[in-house]
């Protein structure tokens, strides 16, 4: 006759214990999630950073490897910043720990070499940073990072089209760099800079057009720096065409291509960082 009411309370006493354990399961999920956020996040800024500072190197090593001399002290100082990147990657608790191990490795190996022609140079930055826009693909599709968050989905496009239009630019910086330095160009060389040229065009033309319409469909999540980063491309594409593709001898210094070309691409990566930024608000995460 008792053992009903007993029965009915070992039952309570079950669900409360289900629902308890439910909720601590959830509670993990959730903070098992952030870390992963968090790591993400942390990786694609680093990999922002090498990217932009090896793009660096190799323009500035391609105008010494051509014969610009003056700028020797600034490639200098650029490799110290790659060299602390690379170190940063090192304390890095990460499931990528292969694809950085190889970067390094990659990196080492490049310093170190004393005899590089231009043409091998600008091979074996490439390569690199080919391998270093692959893992950040990876890593930031791996982490489905806006599935939360429909205003942001937009931010696909800046890894598919807006980051490598920062490294053809970046292949175009080098490239003019060293042609300006050496102070003229082959059939060949101008054939490869104008291939550039329309793969900067083109990738960010579909970037941008894509932006301005997201910014009518989600105004909340309008990307600041934009418009700004439209007009420097435009400025680099009229540069390149004036200045080293109407003749084999270049009309602009090499230094001050470089600087007309890092505008450029300076502006691209503030767009990327906007959307991190972005990112790491929506997922209430502090930049590392």
């Amino acid at each position: 006759m008792n053992s009903l009411p007993i029965v009915f309370m070992l039952s309570g006493s079950m669900v409360a214990a289900l629902s308890l354990l439910a909720l601590g399961l959830h509670v993990r999920q959730r903070q098992q999630r952030r870390l992963e956020l968090t790591l993400t996040l942390h990786q694609l800024r680093l990999l922002r950073q090498l990217i932009a500072a090896l793009q660096r190197h190799r323009g500035l090593s391609n105008g010494v490897l051509s014969g610009d001399s003056s700028l020797r002290a600034e490639l200098a100082q650029t490799r110290q910043t790659v060299d602390q990147h690379m170190q940063q990657s090192l304390m890095l608790s990460t499931t990528q720990r292969e694809a950085w191990d190889a970067l390094l490795d990659h990196w080492s190996r490049l310093r170190q070499s004393g005899h590089l022609t231009p043409e091998n140079n600008l091979t074996q930055h490439s390569l690199l940073i080919r391998n270093s826009l692959y893992l950040l693909e990876d890593i930031a599709v791996s982490a489905d990072l806006t599935k939360e968050h429909p205003a942001l989905h937009y931010v696909a496009a800046l890894w598919r089209d807006l980051v490598p239009a920062a490294e053809w630019a970046g292949q175009a910086r080098a490239l003019g760099t060293g042609l300006a330095a050496q102070g003229n160009s082959t059939a060949e060389q101008r054939v490869r800079l104008r291939f550039l040229y329309q793969k900067i065009e083109q990738s960010t033309q579909r970037t941008f057009t894509l932006l301005q319409d997201h910014a009518h469909r989600f105004p909340e999540s309008t990307l600041s720096g934009v418009n700004g980063c439209a007009q420097a491309v435009n400025g680099l594409l009229a540069c390149i065409d004036r200045d080293l593709l109407q003749g084999t001898t270049p009309t602009i210094a090499a230094p001050a291509f470089f600087a007309q070309a890092t505008k450029t691409i300076d502006q691209l990566f503030a767009v990327v960082d906007a959307a991190l930024g972005q990112l790491e608000r929506a997922h209430n995460i502090t930049a590392q």
